[in-house]
């Protein structure tokens, strides 16, 4: 079922691509730029979303390859970078939260086996 709704999602996107205005480099430089600028607030869901809408701009692109110019592509090149760029950023800056949340963890774990231990020697002394 997720499959069916992400596929819709693409013939969506796909559709709103092509009957919208512009090149397919200002296409790609528009879409670029707003995730740039909207993509801190992004879910997981909206993510897969935009995930959905760059391999509809991409399916486009392959497409019509041969027919576009030199100068285009670079440009196309160069906004299919970015958008890279920030999705491994975005990635990295999740894999640095998890990171330090399983640090404070085993930080609070690690300071009740400390505690848990004193406890067992005091015991252990005791007698």
């Amino acid at each position: 079922m997720k499959k069916i709704v992400l596929f819709l999602l693409a013939a969506v996107a796909l559709v709103t691509l092509l009957s919208s205005d512009g090149t397919l480099v200002q296409q790609f430089e528009e879409f670029v730029n707003k995730v740039d600028k909207e993509s801190a607030s992004y879910t997981e869901e909206d993510w897969d979303k935009v995930s959905d809408q760059f391999d509809a701009l991409m399916e486009v692109y392959k497409n019509e390859y041969e027919n576009i110019s030199r100068d285009d592509r670079e440009l196309i090149s160069k906004s299919i970078g970015r958008y890279r760029a920030m999705v491994v950023k975005t990635g990295a800056s999740k894999l640095s939260e998890q990171f330090n949340k399983s640090i404070s963890e085993m930080s609070v774990k690690f300071q009740e086996l400390v505690g848990g231990l004193s406890s067992f020697f005091e015991e252990i002394g005791k007698n």
